[in-house]
């Protein structure tokens, strides 16, 4: 099949960089083209047999969601559906893959892009100021069907993903660090790395040395995260400094003990006007 959006190609280390560039258009968004010509990438990658793959974009900003035009031509409830399952069809063959999968995420990662990042296995998101997930279809009475709802929670919790899910509230990289999609993240100026444990970070060696490389094409400096599964893990190369974090598991025990805390049942201590006995 000959693309005109996405290309992909494989380096010495048999991983495979799926890019992102949709054609004639400043941002990278879903249109149902757009979303055949990534189902039929996938199959070709997983006849490759790679140990990994890496999606990215070639654009200034990762993927800003689906294309309103798509809406604004829907002539039927039902073309509208079949657009739906078309996206959710494709997002869970990426995740359904049987190797390692990483998100590099730069700038705005929303909507659909943000269920993309979900649906891999890893998610990488340069730590600068113009990084935002959100889901801000919500506001427009648009619910992220691609598997957002689902994998959203799962990843980071009811109630934070709650919160994403009906307010639209978008998070920077530095909140996602912590408890958003990006997870934990370690910072530093963009070039090869030969971190030891960067598979302990779901990131392979190979993987790190080509972020580097990829962020200095942007900007100076990047940002790895590790996977939202794992737990945290020291950066031995001076390009990467590490950066404390804890497991989902933890996180959202956390804020489940939190939420106790506020929400939880009343002080055991006597009410006014009772006396004890």
């Amino acid at each position: 099949m000959t693309m005109q959006h996405w290309r992909w190609e494989k380096d010495a280390q048999n991983l495979v960089w799926l890019t992102f560039d949709r054609q004639g258009e400043s941002a990278n968004t879903f249109s149902r083209a757009v979303l055949e010509e990534l189902n039929a990438a996938l199959d070709e990658v997983q006849s490759a047999a790679p140990k990994g793959l890496i999606i990215r974009s070639a654009k200034d900003s990762f993927i800003a969601g689906a294309d309103v035009n798509e809406f604004v031509n829907f002539k039927s409830p039902e073309e509208a559906a079949s657009f739906v399952k078309r996206g959710w069809d494709v997002f869970q063959k990426l995740r359904d893959l049987p190797f390692p999968t990483t998100a590099m995420v730069n700038g705005f990662c929303m909507g659909g892009g943000l269920e993309l990042a979900l649906a891999c296995r890893y998610r990488v998101a340069l730590d600068e100021p113009k990084v935002r997930f959100s889901f801000p279809e919500v506001m427009l009475g648009i619910w992220p069907v691609w598997h957002g709802l689902q994998w959203l929670p799962k990843r980071i919790g009811p109630v934070a993903a709650f919160d994403m899910l009906l307010t639209g509230k978008a998070i920077d990289a530095k909140r996602a660090r912590r408890t958003g999609p990006g997870r934990a993240g370690v910072s530093g100026a963009g070039g090869p790395s030969s971190s030891a444990d960067a598979p302990a970070r779901g990131l392979t060696p190979a993987t790190a040395t080509a972020y580097g490389s990829h962020r200095s094409s942007h900007q100076s400096g990047a940002t790895c995260a590790r996977s939202m599964r794992s737990k945290p893990a020291r950066c031995s190369q001076p390009t990467y400094s590490s950066s404390a974090g804890k497991s989902i598991q933890a996180s959202d025990s956390a804020r489940a003990s939190g939420w106790r805390r506020r929400s939880g049942p009343a002080s055991s201590a006597t009410p006014p006007g009772r006396r004890t006995r």
